[in-house]
């Protein structure tokens, strides 16, 4: 399934299962960590272990909680234009790999049609979780290059949405460990049914 390139959104996903992610122990961490709210001040850069079941080098790792992780290549790339909407927070592996938690600051709720977005996750078994999003004509001019979604809930929701201008640096830097999504579209239904996952034009997995 391929999404119309009149999206002026993008969801991303980390490849978990072709790249690896973070093991991780402590999950109670991220409920009041990675909130939307800066952390650079009390901000201890943590050594991390990275899955064996990673295989090769990325650009995107998954942490917990929606959280990425990317490469020193990734910051150099996506840093000019993420510009005040994010921190870059330095972490390292256990193999001595320099990477960035990346603290997303912007919350994009006054961008989403509400109304058409629950009706895209009515009879849904999940479907109060509104994993469909589908965004405001205006998102394509006024939408930061990245931000999450509260939409009622006491913290952001995991996912990250990203502009159409940050969505064509990934594809034409062929940053690796990523995909970008239409938001609309069933994300679990598309991974179960061993669809191709990513719908953004020229994105290298």
């Amino acid at each position: 399934m391929t999404a119309p390139l009149v999206h002026c959104v993008w969801r991303i996903e980390p490849d978990a299962d072709r790249y690896g992610r973070v093991d991780v122990d402590d999950l109670e961490y991220f409920r009041t960590h990675f909130v939307g709210s800066s952390m650079e001040a009390q901000w201890q850069p943590p050594t991390l272990r990275l899955m064996p079941t990673r295989r090769k080098q990325a650009d995107f790792v998954p942490w917990a909680g929606g959280v990425l992780l990317c490469s020193v290549r990734a910051k150099a790339v996506l840093s000019p234009l993420l510009r005040k909407c994010v921190e870059w927070l330095p972490c390292s592996s256990e193999r001595g790999e320099v990477y960035f938690a990346l603290n997303v600051l912007e919350i994009g709720d006054q961008l989403v049609d509400l109304p058409a977005t629950k009706s895209l996750n009515s009879g849904h078994p999940a479907g109060f979780l509104l994993s469909r999003v589908r965004f405001l004509p205006q998102a394509a001019v006024s939408a930061p290059p990245i931000f999450r979604l509260r939409l009622g809930a006491p913290i952001p929701r995991p996912a990250h949405y990203v502009s159409s201008e940050v969505a064509a640096s990934v594809a034409r830097e062929q940053l690796k460990g990523i995909w970008l999504m239409n938001p609309e579209r069933d994300e679990a239904m598309a991974y179960i049914r061993g669809e191709q996952m990513n719908d953004f034009p020229g994105i290298k997995t």
